[in-house]
């Protein structure tokens, strides 16, 4: 019995709307000769099929390289290249497989999740970093008000650069959300060698004002009872001539 050549059938079809001489020049021939055998295994049926489907994704490749050169051609329309561009994409897909498909939508979305990713970390970072600003520096403002600094703003030029917002953390050893300011600075420990100590802002400015030789311009002498001139504690420095009578004498008195 004589049987009849049969055709192999492709999931992928060849585009068959040509536009290159390789596409016009050869016709993939997938008409094979069955009559010296008279049944096939379906392992030789797989093996004829990929060997023509090796041979059909050869050809398109061989037809994207060739688009690709066209698009290159400067001479090309905007449009003639958007054409060729949306001609090369729908090759592309004819080559790869439904895996190969999928593994591509895959990594696009994880490429696009890692870049939504990025940058929201970018973004709470920061606010972060605004809202430590402005803590450290209500922190720092408040302080120089309460040791009644001259210049706020000399106290913040003069601190703020060692300031830190740090988060508290409960009892658990688990961070609470909230955070605190500490200042870097020099101080001498029990033994009297220098150290360096994290103060609150409050604590930094009293060890400033303390520090009578180092930065007791930055603050208003501390105000005492008596008749010293404009509160000051030192006798010598009062002007007995702008004094009254009684004045001098409660000064007289105080001094003895």
């Amino acid at each position: 019995m004589k049987t009849k050549p049969f055709a192999l059938v492709y999931d992928t079809p060849v585009d068959t709307q040509t536009t290159t001489d390789s596409e016009k020049k050869e016709a993939v021939d997938v008409d094979v000769d069955i009559t010296k055998k008279e049944q096939f295994t379906q392992a030789e049926v797989n093996e004829i099929v990929a060997k023509e489907r090796r041979k059909v994704e050869a050809k398109t490749k061989q037809t994207i390289s060739e688009l690709e050169a066209l698009r290159a051609n400067s001479n090309l329309t905007l449009i003639e290249k958007e054409n060729l561009t949306k001609r090369i994409a729908d090759l592309s897909t004819q080559v790869t497989t439904k895996e190969q498909q999928a593994q591509t939508e895959i990594e696009k979305w994880q490429k696009k999740y890692e870049k939504d990713v990025k940058a929201e970390k970018e973004r709470a970072a920061a606010w972060e970093t605004r809202y430590q600003d402005s803590l450290i520096h209500t922190e720092l403002t408040s302080a120089a008000a309460q040791e009644k600094a001259f210049s706020t703003e000399q106290i913040l030029r003069l601190l703020k650069a060692d300031a830190k917002a740090v988060e508290e953390i409960d009892a658990d050893g688990k961070p609470t959300g909230k955070f605190a300011v500490k200042v870097k600075m020099a101080s001498k420990g029990a033994d009297g060698k220098p150290v360096t100590v994290e103060f609150t802002p409050l604590e930094a400015l009293k060890n400033m004002k303390d520090n009578h030789e180092q930065w007791g311009n930055l603050f208003e002498a501390p105000s005492k009872g008596g008749l010293g001139l404009n509160g000051s504690s030192n006798p010598t420095s009062v002007d007995i001539k702008n004094m009254s009578m009684d004045q001098y004498i409660k000064f007289r008195g105080n001094s003895k």
